[in-house]
């Protein structure tokens, strides 16, 4: 999630030029074991003596957490924080202080870091020498990692360095080559005890993955412990250290699981009776005053779960060991619940007009003076039924125009606006607040996300609402017909004004906000004919690393996955995700590997041409007119890349830059064929691809739509892997497949300023390559991959060059390519603007609404005769009810409405 977790020990490459001018070396061998050890840390000196040194994030950590490859996995799992029982040291103080001061920059913690320096004690163990995976090895070497089973003692740090979040580079360069300077003693250390303490060397066996009892990770890290903790205090069980509050810790962990289960089982059943509410608003016996009645008490249900799900979010923060799940478990409920109050009440709404109407127009068929009245006046109530319908229409306009606000902020904020110009003027403006019903637990979810899913929720309740209010408008044309007709049928003259009001006067200006309001979802597009059989994929993992990694893994090869990244609105939305971005085209790859090289910082990033199977949905197709980046061609490629799917690669300069140019179809044919033309390999080829397995397939072709919103993601997730996925060796559970190693873009960062990974191309291929990108520009920035055949080795015989240019050119037409410009600079963001959806936004930042005031103040002088705006009435209610029962909590129970109906409420 947005911002990554920074990942265990990094090291930037000015601090390891630093160091090389003069720096400390790891001591190597048996003979040479590492006596002081280096952590960079944001905890303060204070916080680490109140807890009693550096301590896992809880206790105790579960079993399965022993192995070394977990602790390297370094992913939360269910919780909402990284556990290990291994605490991650460095035998460079360089490494450290790097780790140290980007994490504090990352996190924005004014107070900065701290250099501890460490006195190693026989728990510390050589990681390089404890793992066999190759890349982990080299991982681990290049930060002369040293990693603490159980704990560090507070009395076996020796002192520390204070590392300001300013800290300038000559001063990190004082502290790398003088480990004394501003260095502060640390009065509690217990110099005698640890002076003739080191680190040990190998300890392979706690990266065993045998599950066998006696011989797991878990039984290895017992038996290593009790050979060398008695300096550190081993009592013969973990966890080696505790919280002095431990207790009060496991208590409130407790304590607020407990809350959280009560919380989630209310909002469990509340959802479960809005359900319930709605079925019996939908029965034909149930009479408009009961339905009205019903809506009330769902959209009261509704927000009661509002308040629980906030809970829940607070206490999933302040507790790290609490589900994951249970908190997605919530939002998903309260998600569906406030799509059936929505239903409610618009079916409330409708109710009650047609039965006025019928009234109205049986009246019409009668004799008397009264009954004129009679119809004249529920022809009234119909026109100020659809009064109240289009008030909460307003409301909900506004909401949705603070959501997409929001949105856009957020996703300003993390680069996900294309428009540097607009995402510039996004973030200066004045600080557009979350949602007052947003319910959000940053450590389990991106707040570009949940504002996504709340103002896709508020999309489509707005646009069924505008269907709500046009089918009322309908209602009120016949019940006034009918009204007119009795007074003519009754000899009574027919006032102007008896058949219409105020409310009509609004109609002009909410039919201009109505046409700006997102159109109702079109039906599923039709299933491709041309669907890609190459598509590419931009990293900042050079092909030595994908290679040891087994390929390509989202989430880290995550066992245990957020139920919202298996959605594909979360990963549109570049929140956590089960899928990888591809694309069609080369140039988007290509931007987007630019993008990703941030992360390692001076090294070139790496596209590589990946043959398409069916476990690649595209997103365009299936997003349809929510699609706004037409031009990136995105394909989501759902759980794995393997590597013996990757045809081949090219590295790529890391400034690389799409051209800003627009041409036609003929000018992109003429730039394919001179870039064609000159015959050049542009990708090595992968020795390891396998054609024969992969040859036979392309990406899938039917738009997913299932994806998108489903109310079990993860189901839905599985159910498509169970159809599409054999191809990359699905076998219903994740990951995809086990890699022997995870590399994080600081590991990669490190390795490859240590000269730990090969070059991704020999010196003439680059340069050559470089060269054929700088001269083609248009050509590569568009080149779709059915184009391709001539660049890529291992796709069979070429196509003739004027034939291949064709049809790249068509295929760009057809994606809509060609109608927006190259470096797709002027695209909008992801989920709609404020304009798109009813709403602009003033200097100071405010929504403002687009000629809705004056139909709020036109609609807000109506006598409200049969039925408010049931969400503020609901609302005004139970703040009334709040205040009489001094807090008591509410019930939702049934009673006997007419004819028999089930009508729902809320006891005190």
């Amino acid at each position: 999630m947005y911002p990554r977790w920074v990942r265990l020990i990094l090291s930037v490459v000015l601090l390891l030029r630093l160091w090389a001018s003069g720096g400390l070396a790891a001591p190597t061998g048996e003979q040479n074991r590492v006596k002081v050890v280096f952590r960079g840390d944001t905890q303060t000196p204070l916080e680490l003596e109140a807890r009693g040194g550096f301590l896992p994030t809880f206790l105790p950590v579960p079993e399965r957490k022993y192995r070394l490859s977990e602790h390297l996995r370094y992913n939360k799992e269910d919780w909402g924080a990284v556990v290990s029982p291994y605490i991650s040291t460095s035998a460079k103080p360089e490494s450290a202080i790097s780790y140290a001061t980007s994490r504090a920059k990352t996190r924005n913690i004014k107070g900065g870091s701290y250099l501890y320096h460490i006195d190693a004690t026989p728990n510390f163990f050589d990681l390089a020498r404890s793992l066999t995976a190759k890349y982990a090895v080299k991982m681990a070497e290049s930060v002369a990692e040293y990693d603490a089973l159980g704990g560090i003692r507070f009395d076996q740090i020796r002192g520390w360095q204070p590392l300001p979040l300013d800290i300038s580079k000559e001063k990190l360069k004082e502290y790398i080559n003088d480990q004394t300077k501003d260095f502060v003693r640390n009065d509690k250390w217990v110099e005698d005890k640890y002076k003739e303490t080191s680190a040990g060397g190998a300890e392979p066996q706690l990266d065993d993955l045998s599950t066998e009892p006696g011989n797991t990770a878990y039984d290895h890290a017992v038996k290593f412990m009790d050979r060398v903790g008695s300096i550190v205090g081993w009592n013969g069980k973990f966890p080696l250290l505790e919280y002095p509050d431990q207790a009060e810790r496991v208590a409130a962990a407790r304590k607020a699981a407990e809350e959280v289960d009560a919380a989630s089982k209310r909002v469990a059943e509340a959802a479960d009776m809005a359900k319930q509410w709605l079925e019996e608003i939908n029965k034909p016996g149930t009479q408009p005053q009961d339905a009205i009645g019903v809506a009330k008490l769902v959209v009261k249900a509704v927000k009661e779960m509002i308040k629980d799900g906030k809970k829940v979010a607070q206490l999933s923060e302040e507790q790290v060991t609490i589900s994951t799940a249970k908190y997605g478990d919530v939002r998903r409920a309260l998600r569906r619940a406030r799509t059936e109050a929505a239903e409610a009440t618009r079916m409330a709404y409708t109710k009650a007009a047609a039965s006025l109407r019928e009234k109205a127009q049986q009246l019409s068929k009668k004799k008397g003076q009264e009954l004129a009245t009679q119809a004249t006046e529920a022809a009234r109530q119909v026109r100020v039924t659809k009064k109240t319908a289009s008030k909460t229409l307003v409301g909900k306009l506004r909401a949705l125009q603070q959501a997409t606000a929001y949105l856009e902020q957020e996703q300003a904020k993390v680069g996900l606006i294309a428009n540097e110009v607009r995402a510039k003027a996004i973030l200066e403006r004045k600080p557009v607040d979350p949602p007052a019903d947003m319910v959000w637990a940053p450590n389990r979810d991106t707040a570009v996300q949940t504002a996504w899913e709340d103002q896709s929720d508020l999309k489509k309740d707005v646009t069924e609402l505008m269907k709500t209010v046009e089918g009322l408008t309908k209602e009120v044309d016949l019940a006034n017909k009918a009204a007119k007709k009795v007074r003519e049928f009754n000899g009574a003259p027919v006032e102007e004004n008896e058949t219409t009001d105020e409310s009509d006067e609004s109609d002009e200006e909410e039919e201009q906000a109505l046409q700006q309001l997102p159109k109702p979802q079109a039906e599923p597009a039709a299933p491709r004919t041309n669907p890609p059989r190459v598509v590419f994929y931009g990293d900042y993992l050079w092909p030595e690393e994908a290679q040891q990694q087994g390929g390509f893994l989202p989430l880290a090869g995550s066992s245990h996955p957020q139920a919202s990244a298996a959605s594909l609105r979360s990963h549109v939305a570049r929140g956590d995700s089960l899928y990888l971005a591809a694309s069609e085209n080369l140039g988007t790859a290509l931007k987007w590997a630019t993008e990703k090289a941030k992360q390692t910082e001076g090294f070139d990033p790496v596209v590589y041409a990946v043959h398409a199977s069916p476990n690649m949905v595209d997103v365009g197709l299936t997003l349809g007119e929510e699609y706004a980046n037409k031009a990136e061609q995105e394909f989501a490629v759902a759980g794995a890349i393997p590597w013996s799917q990757v045809m081949g690669w090219v590295q790529v300069p890391r400034d690389y830059a799409l051209p800003e140019q627009k041409v036609n179809k003929d000018e992109l044919k003429e730039h394919f064929k001179q870039a064609l033309g000159e015959k050049k390999k542009l990708f090595q080829k992968n020795e390891e691809y396998d054609a024969n397995k992969y040859g036979q397939y392309t990406a899938n072709a039917k738009p997913q739509p299932q994806l998108l919103d489903a109310e079990e993601p993860l189901d839905e997730f599985a159910s498509f892997m169970n159809e599409n996925g054999a191809a990359v060796g699905w076998a219903n559970k994740f990951p995809v497949f086990e890699a022997p190693v995870h590399i994080t873009s600081d590991h990669s960062r490190a390795a490859k300023a240590g000269n730990k990974v090969a070059q991704p191309h020999e010196a003439g291929f680059l340069e050559e390559a470089w060269g054929f990108i700088k001269a083609h520009p248009v050509a590569i920035a568009m080149l779709p991959a059915v184009a391709a055949a001539n660049l890529i080795p291992g796709l069979g015989e070429a196509a003739d060059v004027a034939e291949a240019a064709a049809l790249g050119a068509d295929v760009a037409d057809a994606a809509g390519v060609l109608t927006e410009s190259v470096a797709v600079a002027g695209t909008e963001t992801i989920g709609g603007t404020a304009a798109e959806v009813g709403g602009t936004l003033a200097a100071d930042g405010t929504a403002e609404e687009l000629g809705l005031k004056e139909v709020e103040e036109q609609l807000a002088r109506l006598p409200e005769v049969l039925t408010n705006d049931l969400e503020a009435e609901a609302e005004a209610e139970t703040a009334e009810a709040e205040s009489a029962s001094a807090g008591r909590p509410r019930v939702p129970k049934t009673r006997e409405g007419k004819k028999g109906t089930k009508v729902a409420e809320l006891a005190p």
